[in-house]
C-alpha cells in the first residue's frame, strides 16, 4: 500500500546513449524532457574540475539516478593521448573466470606481476542463461504478434464488409510495424500514424548505417502515400463514418499492406544478416 493515490519512485537510473537529448556547459546539465529542455546546476568536484580545464571532452553517454529529489550525474571524459613508446616495454594481460593477471614487462624483463580477483564466474555464467533465455523469450514473443498481425490480415482478405475489411488491415501492419521496431531495435515504438511508425524505423536504421533498407522503406512511403494516409484515416472513419468504403480503394489498400509486410520482413532479415 502506498501513502498516496500513485505509487512514488525514488531511485530511477536514466542512461542517455548520445548528445542529441542531453547538453554540457560546464556549470550545468541540459536534459530533453516531453516538455522542454531541463537545466541541472552541477556540484564541482576536484576531478571535475581536472578534466573540464585540462583538455577532457565528454563523452556522448550520460547516466543520472534520481534520488529523491536530488540527481546523480556521472559523466565519462575522454582524451586523446600521444605515447612514446620502447620495444622492450609492454603489458601482458591474462584475463579468466576467476581473476585478471597483469605482467609488467621493462626491457624484456618482468619487472612486476599483479593479480585482481573478480570472482566473475558465477555472475557470467548466470548473465549467459539469462540472455539465452531473454532471446528465447523475446524470439517468441515476436513471432506470436507476428501470427496475430497475419492472421487480422487474412480476417480482412476474407470478410465481405468493407469497413472492417479496412480497419483490419490497418491494425494488421500498425502491429507489424512495431513488432519488427521491436525486433530490430529492442524497443517500443510509440505512435498511431502508419507513415511516422515507418519513419521512426527508417530513422534508428539510418543511423545505424542500414542506408538501402532505409531507402527502400522511404520509396515505399513515397510511392503509396495516398493509400497510406487513406488506411490511417479509415482507422476512425471505417468504425465511425456514415458511408462505407469504396471498395476500389479497399481492394488497393489490402494490396499496399501485404506489399509493406512483405517489405518490413524483407529488412529485418536484411538487417539481421548485417
Amino acid at each position: 500500500m502506498t501513502r498516496k493515490d500513485k505509487p512514488e519512485y525514488k531511485r530511477v537510473a536514466i542512461t542517455i546513449p548520445n548528445t542529441v537529448n542531453w547538453r554540457f556547459n560546464k556549470v550545468s546539465l541540459g536534459v530533453l524532457t516531453h516538455k522542454s529542455w531541463a537545466e541541472i546546476p552541477l556540484k564541482s568536484t576536484k576531478q571535475f574540475i581536472h578534466c573540464v580545464y585540462n583538455g577532457w571532452k565528454v563523452s556522448q553517454q550520460l547516466r543520472l539516478r534520481l534520488v529523491g529529489r536530488k540527481v546523480l550525474v556521472w559523466l565519462t571524459f575522454e582524451k586523446e593521448v600521444e605515447v612514446e613508446s620502447r620495444d622492450g616495454n609492454y603489458l601482458s594481460i591474462d584475463v579468466n573466470e576467476n581473476n585478471i593477471t597483469v605482467a609488467i614487462f621493462e626491457d624484456f624483463k618482468l619487472k612486476e606481476l599483479r593479480r585482481y580477483e573478480t570472482r566473475l564466474g558465477k555472475i557470467v555464467a548466470k548473465y549467459s542463461s539469462f540472455c539465452n533465455l531473454l532471446s528465447v523469450v523475446s524470439g517468441n514473443y515476436v513471432k506470436k504478434l507476428k501470427e496475430r498481425a497475419i492472421n487480422a490480415l487474412n480476417i480482412a482478405k476474407n470478410t465481405s464488409y468493407l469497413n472492417w475489411k479496412v480497419f483490419l488491415a490497418e491494425q494488421a501492419v500498425h502491429l507489424y510495424v512495431k513488432v519488427v521496431y521491436n525486433e530490430l531495435i529492442g524497443d517500443k515504438l510509440r505512435g498511431h500514424q502508419i507513415r511516422g511508425l515507418i519513419g521512426q524505423l527508417a530513422l534508428e536504421l539510418e543511423k545505424n548505417g542500414f542506408t538501402e533498407e532505409v531507402k527502400k522503406l522511404k520509396d515505399f512511403i513515397v510511392r503509396n502515400r495516398d493509400t497510406l494516409l487513406l488506411l490511417e484515416e479509415s482507422y476512425v472513419g471505417s468504425r465511425y463514418s456514415e458511408e462505407d468504403l469504396e471498395e476500389a480503394f479497399t481492394n488497393d489498400a489490402i494490396k499496399v499492406v501485404i506489399e509493406l509486410i512483405n517489405l518490413l520482413e524483407e529488412v529485418a532479415k536484411s538487417v539481421k544478416l548485417g
